[in-house]
């Protein structure tokens, strides 16, 4: 693998017990379900419900992690 100006050389290997990625999520009220014309609004009103703790309701899966890369040696540089 080759991430900007290194080489890392490794191997791909299965998870013996899968890991979840989970992000909050948020209560939906009377007001943010309205709709709303233009997208930037939107993202305002999503922005602004994550500042408030009281807003939030649970988790829901972002994703699931299945393999994980072990790298062998220090990353090499690549010159140019």
């Amino acid at each position: 693998m080759i991430i900007a100006s290194h080489e890392l050389k490794g191997k791909v290997q299965p998870l013996v017990q899968p890991l979840v990625i989970m992000k909050p999520r948020f209560k939906r009220t009377n007001a943010d379900s309205s709709s709303v014309s233009n997208e930037s609004s939107k993202r305002m009103k999503v922005d602004t419900e994550r500042m408030d703790v009281d807003q939030h309701d649970g988790y829901e899966i972002a994703g699931v992690v299945t393999s994980k890369i072990l790298f062998d040696r220090y990353p090499k540089s690549i010159m140019k």
